[in-house]
């Protein structure tokens, strides 16, 4: 039977990858670098924050905005900022329970780090950085988080 599956970046995992290495015909050194590689890249948990909002924004703005989400996010999550991406999009047709007044929907993806605590801290803090920054109301702000499977990650033209 085949080896039973072992979660990825355990030693496991690690071990079994650089059998399996071997089987394809890598040295074992070869074979253990790669896994290694795929072990530490699997590691690497990228948060995605997309923010949608009707706010105009101009390029001062925009990179205020950009630049104190990304460390809200990279601080909630507990992960370097280097890892973080954001984007913000002015939407020209939006509203928000009926009203055209300032609001943002967002969506936060992330390899792991998303729980009940970490979603109400970040939060609190994208709501911060738009109230201050945008003038939008925390109560005109969705956002939605997503936990995504390694395997649904593109990452330098493979998957986590």
């Amino acid at each position: 039977p085949p080896p039973a599956a072992a979660e990825p970046g355990t030693m496991r995992a690690l071990v079994m990858a650089v059998v399996v290495g071997v089987a394809a015909g890598f040295s074992a050194p070869a074979a253990a670098r790669g896994a290694a590689g795929r072990a530490g890249a699997r590691s690497m948990q990228m948060p995605t924050l997309t923010i949608l909002t009707n706010v105009e924004l101009d390029a001062s703005t925009q990179a205020s905005v950009l630049s104190s989400s990304s460390k809200a996010v990279a601080s909630c999550l507990s992960k370097p900022e280097s890892y973080v991406c954001v984007a913000i999009t002015k939407a020209d047709g939006m509203i928000f329970g009926g009203s055209a007044d300032p609001a943002a929907a967002c969506t936060l993806s992330s390899l792991g780090s998303i729980n009940p605590g970490n979603n109400a801290e970040l939060s609190a803090a994208l709501c911060g950085v738009f109230k201050d920054q945008l003038g939008v109301e925390g109560d005109r702000v969705y956002i939605e988080f997503t936990d995504v499977e390694r395997s649904n990650m593109g990452y330098k033209g493979g998957t986590f």
